[in-house]
């Protein structure tokens, strides 16, 4: 942390002259008549994550000071004790203030001195966080077996009166602290009301219309140029929300959506560091397949062609290898070349020479311990799989033939068997199949279709793909 926090054993009246002698500068006082010589730590957010800033010991009065002539970061502090029990609050234009825990109180009891929008904003989130946790408890029982129809009528007529309560409460606070940081959190954590009816399309679109709706006022009410807001969980909050769940998990849908978020960024500053930074990190090891398309395309328009001055010749380096190993296996992008296989009668053929609506490739080994489980699997599948039109490819990742020989002949695998003796090391890597088994379907004309499959994946796969071809 590039600011020094000089560190006051006082009690409280020193708040007063410690604030005369630096005007507009950091200088949090706490006491706690519970809290005598205990070690307490001043820690900022950063998104959904903390870092320590310094750590201070209470007098035998439970009271000490954190003091800086510099302010600090505006956002979102804590001071943590060593129960483990913590006092949330903001840092805003005004950071000199006081935190006072009454003796035997619990947290839930604090008060701010010189803090009215802390006030505000810690009275909100305790009544927001009962009503929360009462919804919560409701739907809880809503899920219980048995009951009566007077039950049920009475739970929901009460989740109902709470939610419209804490609705009611989010809209309070966010009133009462207009203008303020945390009015700008409150209402950015604001759950979107989405109308119910839409104009523009029959009743039968409303779905479509409401989602779409969802999708473009979805950062209505967050600031994504208020570099605040980082030191916050809002804006990564809102960034794993949609793109995690909101936008369809396909290449064609995110790219667009993430040039149009990065936009309001205003494409400088701290905001659009992140933003950009925590996109390319979302992606690099993509939980849904195909997007990792949208790494390389982050690692190319933002990374690879100068414009990431944050990041250093070493991770630009590390960013470029990655994209080489990922852009060749791209969904759509034409399969590595596979040549000079060879089948169990020595006889030498390549890809390209194979003739099916699609071709599954199948990496395996003899002595892998998953392969011999899922070869015979997908090997009753193959029946299916020549009905639709399709073939198996299925590659032997070691040199040694007799063993693959053997096992072919003992589990009779009728589709195209192959070893590659001249190129093994080759094909490998350009299909990454470091690990087995490894699967990729290819199509008619031998462009990646899908890859990374497990053997229950593949039928729904192959009925998606040949039905979006018009082939079904």
């Amino acid at each position: 942390m590039k600011y020094l926090l000089r560190i006051l054993l006082v009690s409280l009246p020193l708040l007063s002259i410690t604030s005369a002698l630096y005007p507009q500068r950091f200088n949090l006082t706490f006491c706690g008549e519970d809290y005598p010589d205990q070690e307490i730590v001043l820690a900022h957010r950063f998104g959904s994550r903390f870092f320590s800033d310094d750590t201070v010991r209470t007098g035998p009065d439970g009271c000490a000071s954190f003091f800086s002539k510099e302010k600090l970061p505006e956002g979102m502090y804590q001071l943590v004790f060593t129960n483990n029990r913590f006092i949330e609050f903001f840092l805003t234009d005004n950071q000199e203030f006081s935190i006072k825990l009454p003796k035997g109180a619990p947290i839930e009891q604090v008060e701010f001195l010189n803090s009215e929008e802390n006030s505000q904003f810690f009275e909100w989130q305790m009544r927001m966080g009962h009503y929360q946790s009462e919804m919560g408890a409701l739907q809880r029982s809503m899920r219980q077996s048995n009951l009566s129809p007077d039950s049920i009528r009475y739970i929901q007529s009460r989740y109902e009166q709470v939610q419209k309560a804490a609705e009611n409460l989010w809209d309070a606070g966010i009133k009462a602290l207009t203008g303020t940081l945390p009015g700008d959190f409150i209402k950015g954590m604001k759950p979107m009301e989405i109308p119910i009816n839409l104009p523009g399309q029959s009743p039968e679109n409303q779905k479509l219309l409401q989602y779409r709706y969802y999708i473009n006022h979805f950062f209505d009410a967050v600031d994504l140029t208020d570099s605040r807001l980082l030191r916050t969980p809002l804006i990564e909050s809102k960034l794993n929300l949609f793109f995690k769940r909101a936008i369809t998990p396909v290449p064609d849908s995110i790219i667009p959506a993430v040039e149009r978020v990065i936009a309001m960024t205003g494409r400088e500053g701290e905001t659009y560091q992140f933003t950009v930074q925590h996109l390319l990190n979302l992606y690099s090891e993509p939980e849904i397949m195909g997007t990792d398309a949208v790494y390389v395309y982050m690692a190319e328009n933002y990374y690879l062609n100068g414009h990431a001055s944050w990041v250093d010749e070493q991770n630009l380096n590390e960013i470029q290898w990655r994209v080489n190993e990922l852009k060749p296996l791209l969904i759509g992008s034409p399969a590595p070349p596979l040549v000079k296989l060879v089948n169990p009668e020595g006889q030498t053929f390549d890809l390209t020479e194979i003739k099916a609506r699609f071709v599954i490739i199948y990496f395996w080994e003899s002595e892998c311990g998953h392969c011999k489980e899922s070869t015979p699997k997908l090997h009753e599948m193959y029946p299916m799989i020549r009905s639709k039109g399709g073939e198996v490819l299925a590659i032997y990742t070691r040199l040694e033939p007799e063993p693959w020989k053997a096992f072919i002949k003992e589990n009779n695998l009728t589709w195209i068997n192959a070893y590659t003796p001249q190129n093994i090391n080759q094909i490998i890597d350009g299909y990454q199949a470091w690990s087995t088994p490894k699967i990729f379907v290819l199509s008619e004309d031998f462009k990646i279709v899908a890859k990374d499959l497990t053997i229950d994946q593949l039928e729904p796969l192959i009925d998606h793909y040949l039905s979006e071809a018009g082939q079904n």
